[in-house]
């Protein structure tokens, strides 16, 4: 009967033997800078509505269309300046690129994956932002400034994004860390 030590022994060689599939992670790395780019050109169009937008609803408010339009302007207004750092974040992201090298690709891809985590702070603030909105929405008809059929449909909607936002960030945060941990387990071993 074999030893455990001859065991884990021939399992950790067999384990550093193994090479890490660069070209694929590579290909990854760069798809994941693509996709950036596109989100990116979105986020930018999106952005430089939301301005013009919040304001008109606001101006819509002002003149006496509704105090919808006032909530609906004010949560866009709210959510600008976020945009704005949301937009910087993926700027940085988009720029980051793979390294030739298998450390170089492995340490591309953890700082991608770092990168995208932190990132996600702009779904948790969207997904709050239009749970606050959908309840400010109730409220707007709760107090009869608004018809359920102008307030209700609309609030359940957003409600309902919300709740599928944090859903997915929440299990989109626990790839991009299984992901960062698989990259630092790999670095570590190319290291050691």
């Amino acid at each position: 009967m074999p030893d455990d030590d001859d065991i884990l022994g021939a399992l950790r060689a067999d384990w550093q033997r193994q090479t890490v599939d660069t070209e694929r992670l590579y290909e990854r790395t760069q798809r994941r800078q693509r996709r950036t780019r596109l989100l990116l050109t979105g986020k930018v169009a999106a952005t430089i509505l939301a301005l013009p937008i919040a304001l008109w609803f606001l101006w819509l408010a002002f003149a006496g269309e509704g105090s919808t339009f006032a909530l609906a302007g004010g949560v866009l207004l709210a959510a600008f300046p976020l945009m704005l750092l949301e937009l910087v974040g993926l700027m940085k992201l988009a720029r980051l690129g793979a390294g030739a090298s298998p450390e170089g690709a492995l340490r591309a891809a953890r700082t991608q994956a770092g990168a995208a985590l932190n990132l996600l702070w702009s779904a948790r603030v969207a997904a709050l932002l239009l749970g606050a909105g959908a309840a400010g929405l109730l409220g707007l008809h709760l107090a009869d400034h608004a018809t359920a059929a102008g307030t209700v449909p609309i609030a359940l909607v957003w409600l309902g994004v919300a709740g599928a936002t944090w859903l997915w960030q929440a299990r989109r945060a626990r790839q991009l860390n299984a992901e960062i941990q698989r990259c630092d387990t790999m670095l570590s071993e190319l290291e050691g």
